[in-house]
């Protein structure tokens, strides 16, 4: 599905800064800290990742959904 990552290459960054899993136009997935830096890649050329502990292999809402848990409490409404 890597229609959903096409973007125009004169893009804002938006305060997403969740990491993401982006599919390179050779078919691999690299993760991203964040859907700038993806978008930035797929414009300019491939970045070095800083989030190599992401794993690519699992759903994009999943892993945003991991991510904000460690931030955002517990399901109960406890705070971190």
């Amino acid at each position: 599905m890597n229609s959903v990552w096409k973007t125009s290459c004169s893009f804002l960054c938006d305060a997403n800064f969740h990491p993401v899993c982006g599919e390179l136009p050779n078919g691999d997935f690299k993760a991203y800290p964040n859907a700038c830096e993806l978008h930035r890649a797929l414009c300019y050329g491939d970045a070095v990742s800083d989030a190599a502990d992401i794993k690519c292999d699992i759903e994009r809402e999943e892993l945003v959904f991991s991510h904000d848990s460690v931030f955002s409490g517990f399901d109960d409404g406890t705070s971190i």
